[in-house]
């Protein structure tokens, strides 16, 4: 009986006051909902930098080269011609935790299209370079193994150099870099840069 009266009473207090109590009402859906939105900002602005970090590689180490001197590069080299594709087996047994390793060199070359010649970023890899990328194929394949065994003129394109160069950037045409002809196997999703596989 206590509890039905004291919603009686208050039933009524709203009734009698309507605006006010609709006004309360609104205030507190506002409040809740500028609390949810802000957290959902939030969250989102999260996700977007975490993935931006996780695409350079959270778990990945980085080996670049060092330009040295003359003077510089004989006393430190001490003959030797630094990293070779040999020790990539030797990386691989140093330690359980290392699980997978890719290398590439960029390069500075021109892209002949029909709009023109383009210098878009190129880079010679591995067959294992894509995973560590995170990125996507929109269609065709990767570069294989087998592409550097048979020393095969291939190449894997990015997205929008893909549109730009238009007949010439699809699976399967033929793409003039410097002088020699490659083949057009993959297109990568986004604006991911043109990626070169080129064997001597």
């Amino acid at each position: 009986k206590y509890l039905g009266g004291v919603l009686q009473i208050a039933l009524g207090s709203l009734l009698q006051h309507r605006l006010r109590s609709l006004l309360s009402i609104v205030g507190i859906i506002c409040g809740v909902s500028a609390v949810f939105a802000i957290l959902s900002i939030g969250e989102g602005a999260k996700r977007e930098v975490l993935a931006g970090i996780r695409q350079l590689g959270l778990d990945n180490i980085i080996i670049r080269r060092v330009h040295l001197a003359e003077t510089q590069s004989s006393t430190l080299q001490g003959g030797s011609t630094g990293l070779q594709t040999a020790d990539v087996r030797i990386l691989r047994s140093a330690s359980p935790a290392v699980v997978g390793i890719a290398y590439l060199k960029e390069l500075q070359v021109r892209v002949s299209g029909p709009s023109g010649q383009a210098t878009p970023q190129v880079v010679a890899c591995s067959s294992s370079y894509l995973p560590f990328q995170e990125v996507a194929l929109r269609s065709g394949r990767f570069i294989l193994e087998r592409d550097a065994q048979q020393k095969t003129l291939v190449c894997v394109l990015g997205e929008t150099l893909a549109g730009r160069l238009g007949p010439q950037g699809k699976v399967g045409a033929q793409l003039r870099i410097e002088d020699q002809l490659f083949v057009v196997v993959g297109i990568i999703r986004g604006t991911g840069p043109v990626h070169l596989k080129k064997t001597r």
